[in-house]
């Protein structure tokens, strides 16, 4: 987590902490399941780290962001039916966003 921690910022770039929760949540979906997609056997720290930096320069860390801002308000509720599929289609959409090999 310690390699992580310096890329929040970035990550959650000028949403509301309530939209960077959100957002965080969605990144570490689309990541893990692109890394687990992609790298079989022991996945590390670094792994998953190279990823992030490859998420956001690939464009898809800034798309998520557009689609969590435009799609969720700020006050919530965000645990309903309805923001629970907005946040798993944000997620489908952006899954495949990656342009080359991430490892």
């Amino acid at each position: 987590m310690g390699l992580v921690i310096p890329l929040l910022p970035k990550l959650g770039g000028d949403l509301p902490p309530t939209l960077q929760v959100l957002n965080f949540g969605a990144c570490v979906a689309i990541c893990c399941g692109a890394l687990f997609w992609q790298k079989t056997g022991s996945i590390g720290a670094e792994d998953f780290q190279r990823l992030l930096e490859q998420y956001e320069q690939s464009g898809t860390g800034a798309h998520v962001r557009a689609a969590v801002r435009g799609g969720f308000d700020e006050i919530g509720p965000y645990n309903t039916k309805e923001q629970n599929a907005k946040l798993l289609q944000i997620v489908l959409d952006n899954k495949y966003m990656y342009t080359g090999p991430m490892l």
